[in-house]
């Protein structure tokens, strides 16, 4: 039984929290073997965050920044109005940690790069704990802590990478999710190396396009479109 001391921990937490409360309704902070906890982040119980003391105020910080979405393996960033869509490690100098191209979709402009993962979702990573077998890869963030010692040889130079779009006005689920599918086509249709931005429906089965063959000419800096256009599909 919680004793008086954590109940009244996890109200003050709580209360520090309450701006990523107010916007990640299906999260909560709760006990857990006498250790605070933000249970189903992502609306996912396959893994929690840990409030542990040396990481608590950060990690405070980070969150009430954020907005964690159940429809992507992403991260929102409330101030930049950025999806900070999670990938994986790659090496530092690989070709595609300097791709960065514009995408206008029904006359509206998006900033998309690849760069290395925030410092938040770094928090994020580094303060996850697995709870049960899970259909999202938990988020991602598996691929994106540090090599095992068996591994360090061949991932020398290897950094963490996140794929991000920036351009909307505020988190717009379907605006959002609309974006993604059409930057999945044309990413796709570029360069069959690129990531597949993955949607997770309902029930967490991931939504994504399969790989399509590469064309000549490389991946441009700028790639337009209309929802209307006849070679696309709804």
């Amino acid at each position: 039984m919680p004793t008086i001391e954590s109940q009244k921990g996890v109200a003050a937490t709580k209360k520090k929290l309450a701006n990523f409360l107010s916007n990640n309704l299906y999260s909560a902070v709760e006990l857990l073997d006498k250790f605070l906890i933000i249970s189903r982040p992502w609306n996912d119980e396959s893994l929690i965050l840990l409030l542990l003391p040396k990481v608590k105020r950060k990690l405070t910080d980070t969150l009430n920044s954020l907005i964690l979405p159940s429809r992507f393996t992403a991260i929102y960033h409330i101030d930049t109005n950025t999806m900070e869509y999670i990938w994986t490690r790659l090496k530092r100098d690989g070709p595609i940690l300097s791709r960065q191209f514009t995408f206008n979709l029904d006359d509206k402009q998006y900033s998309c790069k690849f760069d290395k993962a925030s410092e938040r979702l770094m928090t994020l990573v580094a303060c996850y704990a697995r709870t049960k077998n899970s259909t999202t890869d938990f988020r991602n963030l598996i691929y994106l802590g540090e090599a095992p010692p068996e591994e360090e040889p061949t991932s020398t130079g290897m950094v963490p990478v996140s794929f991000y779009v920036s351009g909307f006005q505020k988190y717009d689920e379907k605006e959002i999710s609309g974006v993604s599918e059409y930057l999945n086509f044309f990413m796709q249709y570029y360069d069959r190396s690129s990531p597949i931005i993955i949607i997770h429906s309902v029930e967490e089965h991931p939504k994504s396009l399969p790989h399509l063959e590469c064309i000549e000419g490389g991946f441009p800096n700028t790639i337009s479109t209309r929802r209307k256009d006849p070679f696309l599909m709804d």
